[in-house]
Order: C-alpha cells, then sequence, then structure tokens
C-alpha cells in the first residue's frame, strides 16, 4: 500500500470538504461546485482504498476488529456519496450516490448499536419512499415537467430491498408548513395560480377541519377509501424544500409513495433529537 499511499493521500485531500476544519468553515468556503480533476483524483484514491480493503479483510478484520473495519467502510462509503453528490446533483448519478450511502451508513450504524431493535428514520420523504420513479413534478406551464427525481435510486429502495415488508414508510404533509423555523406562505389551501390537475392531498385534508390526522393509504376496513386507490393526486409538502411554491407540485398514487400519511394542520419548526 505504500506505492498506492502517494496517490491515496493526496487524493483524498482533493474530495470536497477535506482540507475543512469544521462545518462551518465548510459553508464558509465551498462554493458548491466541484472540480473535475479534483474528483477524478478523490474517487481514484477512494477505488485503491477500497481495493486495498477488500483484498485484505480478513487481515483487517483480524488485526482492527469487526467495529473498527465496519466504521472504515462507512466512513469510504459516506466520502464517495458526498463527492459524487457534489459533483453530479442533481443528475440521477449523484442524487441515486447520495441515497446509496445513506442507506449503507444507516444499516451498518443500526448493525454496530442496536442490531436488535425497531427504528424510525427522520428523513424528507423523497428519501425514505420505495417508488421515486412513482413521482413526478408538474408544472404550470402545460406539458412541462421536471425529471429531476427520473432514474434515481432512493434510500427507500434500498432499505425495502434489504428489509422487506419490516420496512414501512410514513410522510409527514401539512397545510400550513415550516422551514428552517419560518412561516412558508401561503398555507396550501390558498395558493394562488395552481396548475389544473388532480386533487391535492393537503387541501383535501385541510378541508376535513382536524388539526391531525393518520391516514393509512391501505384504508383498511373503509367501504369507500378516502383516496380512491390506484387514482393520481398531488401533493405540495416537498415543494418549500425544493422550489417555489407557485411552480410546481408532485403528482402520482399516493400509496405506490408511502404506507401511510401523518396529516399536521400546521406544522411547528423542527426540533433537532
Amino acid at each position: 500500500m505504500k506505492a498506492e499511499a502517494k496517490v491515496v493521500v493526496p487524493g483524498i485531500q482533493r474530495c470536497e470538504g477535506a482540507t475543512s476544519t469544521s462545518e462551518e468553515d465548510y459553508v464558509a468556503t465551498s462554493d458548491g461546485t466541484v472540480d473535475q480533476a479534483d474528483f477524478d483524483a478523490c474517487i481514484a484514491a477512494l477505488d485503491l482504498v477500497e481495493a486495498h480493503l477488500v483484498a485484505n479483510d480478513a487481515a483487517l478484520l483480524a488485526a482492527l476488529g469487526e467495529d473498527a473495519l465496519t466504521v472504515l467502510w462507512m466512513r469510504l462509503e459516506g466520502i464517495r456519496g458526498w463527492e459524487m453528490d457534489a459533483m453530479y446533483e442533481p443528475l440521477p448519478e449523484g442524487l441515486s450516490a447520495r441515497d446509496a450511502a445513506m442507506a449503507y451508513l444507516f444499516q451498518a450504524q443500526w448493525g454496530r448499536v442496536a442490531p436488535d431493535a425497531d427504528v424510525v428514520i427522520s428523513s424528507h420523504s423523497l428519501h425514505i419512499n420505495t417508488h421515486s420513479d412513482a413521482v413526478d413534478c408538474v408544472y404550470p406551464e402545460p406539458g412541462a415537467s421536471v425529471d429531476y427525481w427520473e432514474g434515481v435510486v432512493r434510500m427507500g429502495n434500498h432499505l425495502a430491498d434489504a428489509l422487506g415488508d419490516d420496512y414501512r414508510t410514513l410522510s409527514i404533509v401539512s397545510n400550513h408548513h415550516t422551514w428552517a423555523g419560518s412561516w412558508v406562505e401561503p398555507p396550501v389551501d390558498e395558493l394562488p395560480d395552481m396548475p389544473k390537475g388532480p386533487p391535492i392531498i393537503e387541501v383535501l385534508l385541510h378541508d376535513l377541519g382536524q388539526t391531525t390526522l393518520f391516514v393509512d393509504l391501505a384504508f383498511p376496513g373503509a367501504e369507500t377509501a378516502f383516496l380512491t386507490p390506484g387514482e393520481e393526486y398531488r401533493t405540495a409538502y416537498p415543494i418549500p424544500i425544493l422550489m417555489d411554491l407557485e411552480t410546481g407540485v408532485l403528482q402520482g398514487v399516493p400509496a405506490d409513495w408511502f404506507d401511510a400519511l401523518i396529516y399536521l394542520d400546521e406544522d411547528q419548526p423542527w426540533t433537532q433529537l
């Protein structure tokens, strides 16, 4: 590995954020773009490290122990996912790499600290859903759409493949959102110039007059499902995160996205646990 180290060390130093002294320093100094030469050097270094870990797995396991070796793999996959996302977002190569790393890190950490426990993941809904290909972003202009998620393999896809029926997804939706502690105006039911299309879930739930609702998208035991199975609906939920509320909504079959919804008429700022 001595010869490879001459490539690995300078290559890792060219990975996005590698020379930052803190998260605050990174935010202050990074312009969000990645130079192609830096990217190539970083990925080449990561590939060499991965090849070394694979080729010397038994020896490293004996020398370091299972937990330390797992942490090495977690760091490697985390850096690779970050570098790919920094280079390619919003293209599928970047988003898929980030979500693949998220799934890997979650499962590795779960196995390290609580392998027999049931675990709740708090994440943006588009990361946990298992059918990102069933989500379309539709704009007001006729025929206009964005394929921001086309071809993206989400964390939820990986976890559903690994865990099967043990993986369940809940999405929090709200008529009146907050983001970064500030109200996003106006509420969804008051949005101006909404494009014509299928009903908007937040508006339908808001019209029920309840502050909090749990919506099982299978609607077990219901004579008539509140949301018609197989029918497309729209949701404005992710839009405050991704784009201006007046420019587009997400559209698709809700049961293809999630198992259930938690509806909050007014979504208060989140507190970090």
